[in-house]
């Protein structure tokens, strides 16, 4: 912690925080005391670069010190139509004036219309709506558990709901378990021997990827198997295609198994991947048993999930077994309608298409490879370069020893192309960090990675 403080406070004064650490009001809040204040009072969270956050435009974020960057987070996949789009204001201020909060206490008149245009949309029978992309999956999977029991008849001492390596699903405590095995769930005593991502006969993990360890342990236990959750797209497979044969793979096997598949499309959902959906991808009649979006369905401006899925599904769900306070209210329902409109009159998906075409030309002509994720020896490293990337004017997300790319859609080719320049300078400086994992080698020549799955 000390090496990260100490990194912290060097990069403020790069960036020319000038306030001591010590008495300050909020309304004079800068950089360097704001990493000082939230070490002192707050707890959880992740591990981003020290960049606090004050307004947001566009493809723009300002920080408390005035400084501005070109958003290459996205805030995780929220606010892929960018920061702030204002016919989504325009939409939620409206609302905001006719009706804040119409919740189950009650019945919110437009409920009915927005879940026929949303089944409609997306070609299910029923929704269900609930706050955080975490609380849809979770909601998913206990439908999926009750499926399993009353239509399946599983016994529930035996019963599994399965996801595979790295895919992200949330942190609570009833879907912790579908993410990797790690000493953090287990110190809270939540790991879960009903949710896993392994092989419950061999306790090997289901590989992203490696369809024979998936056939193999389906094989194995598919009649107590209720349901397997996947993010389709995922950005870890050396190319774009074989993520979409991996899907289509996965969900052949619940096909053939009688095993719900459960598509997780809350942070590569809505265009990231050049599709609405990145279960878009599979073949033709191919529909996942239920589809949750969340995240950038409401563009960042008020939280939201859906979970989308089929009768013979959904219809198991009785009264009072799913109720959430926030749940489709007006403000979700308001901003929405929104997304969904500016997605079809901007051509997002086909925005996506651009951008993956401008990045896959510079990549060649640098010889960078295709960079959803950049792989360092330590986190010290991995922090140098998203240093000089924030110095520089470009804010990119840092999780451990790599710094994932995210790309709001709007992003014009010239800020894009600005940002590219700035991320390729770093690269060259910090060369000889990289750690020669996967696809992605030190003279960054590789060029196999999902290049749609960056955006």
């Amino acid at each position: 912690m000390d090496n990260q403080y100490s990194l912290v406070l060097r990069c403020f004064s790069a960036l020319g925080s000038s306030t001591v650490i010590g008495q300050c009001s909020p309304s004079r809040l800068t950089g360097r005391h704001a990493i000082d204040k939230k070490n002192l009072y707050t707890v959880g969270g992740s591990t981003p670069l020290p960049g606090f956050i004050t307004k947001t435009d566009g493809s723009f974020l300002w920080d408390v010190d005035g400084k501005r960057y070109i958003d290459f987070i996205c805030m995780a996949g929220a606010v892929n139509q960018g920061h702030c789009h204002p016919k989504l204001l325009t939409a939620v201020r409206s609302q905001l004036e006719e009706a804040a909060l119409v919740n189950h206490s009650t019945n919110n008149a437009k409920w009915p219309a927005f879940a026929q245009m949303m089944c409609q949309r997306f070609g299910y029978d029923k929704i269900a709506s609930a706050v955080s992309g975490t609380d849809g999956v979770d909601i998913a999977c206990k439908v999926a558990r009750k499926w399993a029991i009353t239509k399946k008849l599983v016994p529930t001492s035996e019963m599994l709901t399965l996801g595979v390596s790295d895919c992200f699903h949330g942190l609570s405590s009833g879907v912790w378990g579908l993410q990797n095995r790690s000493n953090r769930r287990s110190d809270y005593g939540i790991d879960d021997k009903h949710l896993i991502n392994y092989n419950p006969a061999t306790g090997a993990v289901l590989t992203y990827g490696n369809l024979d360890e998936m056939g193999q342990c389906l094989a194995q236990h598919h009649k107590v198997v209720a349901a397997v959750i996947l993010e389709c797209i995922r950005a870890h497979l050396p190319t774009f295609a074989e993520e979409i044969e991996y899907a289509q793979g996965v969900f052949d096997l619940c096909q053939r198994y009688n095993i719900l598949f459960i598509a997780d499309e809350v942070r590569m959902g809505v265009c990231r991947t050049g599709r609405f959906l990145g279960s878009d991808y599979l073949a033709e009649g191919c529909k996942p048993d239920m589809t949750i979006l969340g995240k950038s369905i409401t563009g960042g401006v008020y939280p939201a999930s859906y979970i989308l899925g089929k009768e013979e599904v959904m219809s198991i769900l009785g009264k009072r077994e799913i109720v959430q306070t926030f749940a489709f209210s007006p403000m979700a329902i308001a901003a929405t309608t929104c997304i969904l409109q500016i997605v079809d009159d901007d051509n997002l998906a086909e925005r996506a298409g651009r951008l993956e075409a401008l990045f896959t030309e510079r990549s060649e002509r640098f010889g960078w490879g295709a960079l959803p994720f950049v792989d360092y020896e330590s986190r010290e490293s991995c922090q140098a370069v998203g240093f000089q990337c924030m110095l520089s004017g470009l804010l990119m997300f840092q999780k451990e020893n790599h710094l994932r790319i995210s790309v709001p859609l709007i992003i014009t080719e010239n800020i894009f192309a600005q940002a590219l320049d700035i991320l390729g300078e770093a690269l060259e400086n910090h060369a000889s960090s990289l750690t020669a994992v996967g696809n992605l080698n030190s003279e960054f020549t590789s060029n196999k990675r999902p290049l749609r799955s960056v955006l």
